[in-house]
C-alpha cells in the first residue's frame, strides 16, 4: 500500500466548497441577468416589428385616404388583432413573425403618421413607447386605462329623466350617494338611450350641494346643455373635463356658480348657441383663450361674469355684458369691436377689468358709463367715425384719443 496517496481533508474540502459557493454567488446573477436581458430584448424586437407592421398599415390607408383614423387609439386583443377603442367594427390583423402581444393599446398619430406612444403586454413584459422610441420595459401585465376609451361611471349611478327617447340626467342615485364617489363619468347613452342633457340643479344647490365629495366630473361628447344650475355652489369641484368632440351648446344660467375650487374650465366656445345669465360662470376665474360674441349666440345679461379673457371680439351692435352686480369679476385681456358694430350701449362693459379695447371705423356711438368702473385700462383711440361720445364714457383716468 502506497503511503505517499493524501486525501482532502476537511479543511481544505471546507475550503473549495466555499470558494465553490462564491463563484456560484457571483457567476448565477450574471447568468440571469443575460438570461433576462435576453427575453427582454425578445421582447422589445417583437415590439418592434409590431410597430413596424402597424406603421406600414397605416401609411397605405393614409395613400388612399389622408383623413383615415388619424390620431386614433386601438386597443390590441387577445389574439394580436387591433380594435378602434370608440369603433369596435374598425379591427386590423397584425401579422409578425416572433411573440406577439396580447394585450395594451397604440395611439396612430395625425403628425408623425405612425405609432407615437403604445403599450404592448408581451409574454410577461410590458414594453411602452412615447414619442416613437422604447421608454420602458418592464414585467407586468396592466397597460392601464386606454386612452380614447370613454370609461362611462355604472348607468346604475344616475337618476334621469327621458323623453323623446333622449335622456337629461338630474342627479344620483341612492346607491351612488352610499359611496359618495370623488369622480362621476357621464355615461353616453343609459339604456340604450342618447344622454344629451345635465338638468337644472342636477349636481348643484342654493347656496350647497348634495354632492360635496365630488371632486371631478368628466361630460361625455353626446351632453348638448347643461341645465341652470347644473354644477352650482359644489365646494369641492375642482375639474370638468369635456369629452374630445364634445357637442356642447347651450350653458344656463348658473351652471357654474361658486366654485371655488374648480381650475380652469375648457370648452370650445365656437359651438355655444347658448350662453344663460346670472353668473353663468359664478364668480370664479374660468379662462377662455378666444370667445366670439355674434349674432348666432343667445346671450343672457351676465353670462360672462367671473370669465377671464384672453380675446373677447364683439360683432353684435349694442351688445351689453350687462352693467354693475352681473359683470363683477369679468376680466379681459383684448377687447375688440368689430366692423359692424354702430353703437355701444351704457354700461356695456362697466366694472370689469379690460386691459385693451379696439374699435373699428364705422362705430358711431359710445354710450354714457360704457366703461365707467374698468380697470387695467390706461388708454383709448376713438376713431373718426364716432360723432356721439359720452363724457363718462370712460374712467377718467383713461386718456382718450382721436385718430384722424
Amino acid at each position: 500500500m502506497n503511503k505517499n496517496n493524501k486525501a482532502f481533508t476537511l479543511i481544505e474540502l471546507l475550503a473549495i466548497i466555499v470558494i465553490l459557493a462564491i463563484i456560484a454567488v457571483i457567476t448565477v446573477p450574471i447568468i440571469l441577468n443575460i438570461i433576462e436581458n435576453s427575453r427582454k430584448g425578445a421582447a422589445q424586437d417583437s415590439a418592434f416589428g409590431y410597430k413596424d407592421s402597424i406603421n406600414k398599415w397605416y401609411l397605405e390607408k393614409l395613400s388612399s385616404n389622408t383623413s383615415y383614423n388619424l390620431g386614433t387609439t386601438y386597443e390590441i386583443q387577445s389574439d394580436s388583432t387591433l380594435k378602434n377603442a370608440e369603433l369596435a367594427t374598425d379591427i386590423l390583423a397584425v401579422n409578425i413573425s416572433g411573440q406577439k402581444p396580447t394585450g395594451g393599446w397604440v395611439v396612430l398619430s395625425s403628425t408623425t403618421h405612425t405609432i407615437d406612444n403604445a403599450c404592448m403586454i408581451i409574454g410577461e413584459y410590458m414594453v411602452k413607447f412615447e414619442n416613437g422610441s422604447i421608454n420602458e420595459t418592464q414585467k407586468g401585465n396592466d397597460c392601464g386605462k386606454i386612452p380614447g376609451r370613454y370609461e362611462a361611471s355604472p348607468e346604475s349611478w344616475f337618476v334621469y329623466t327621458t323623453n323623446n327617447d333622449v335622456i337629461t340626467i338630474t342627479g344620483l342615485t341612492t346607491e351612488a350617494k352610499s359611496l359618495e364617489p370623488e369622480e362621476i363619468v357621464i355615461p353616453k347613452t343609459i339604456g340604450g338611450k342618447t344622454v344629451v342633457a345635465i338638468g337644472d340643479w342636477s349636481f348643484g344647490g342654493t347656496g350647497y350641494s348634495d354632492y360635496p365629495y365630488i371632486k371631478k366630473i368628466t361630460i361625455s361628447s353626446t351632453v348638448k346643455k347643461l341645465g341652470y344650475g347644473a354644477f352650482a355652489y359644489m365646494e369641492n369641484l375642482e375639474e370638468v373635463i369635456f369629452e374630445k368632440n364634445s357637442t356642447l351648446e347651450e350653458i344656463d344660467g348658473g351652471a357654474f356658480t361658486n366654485l371655488s375650487k374648480l381650475g380652469k374650465l375648457e370648452i370650445d366656445f365656437s359651438k355655444i348657441k347658448k350662453l344663460g345669465g346670472e353668473a353663468a360662470f359664478g364668480f370664479s376665474k374660468f379662462e377662455i383663450d378666444e370667445l366670439v360674441i355674434n349674432n348666432d349666440l343667445v346671450y343672457e345679461a351676465g353670462g360672462l361674469s367671473g370669465a377671464k379673457i384672453d380675446k373677447l371680439t364683439v360683432n353684435v351692435d349694442n351688445f351689453k355684458c350687462y352693467d354693475g352686480y352681473y359683470c363683477d369679476g369679468l376680466e379681459i385681456n383684448e377687447l375688440i369691436y368689430g366692423d359692424d358694430v354702430e353703437t355701444i350701449p351704457s354700461g356695456a362693459f362697466s366694472s370689469t377689468k379690460i386691459n385693451s379695447i379696439t374699435f373699428k371705423d364705422g362705430l358711431k356711438t359710445i354710450g354714457s358709463g360704457a366703461f365707467s368702473g374698468v380697470t387695467g385700462l390706461t388708454s383709448v383711440t376713438i376713431p373718426s367715425s364716432v360723432t356721439s361720445l359720452a363724457e363718462d364714457a370712460f374712467p377718467s383716468s383713461v386718456t382718450v384719443n382721436r385718430s384722424n
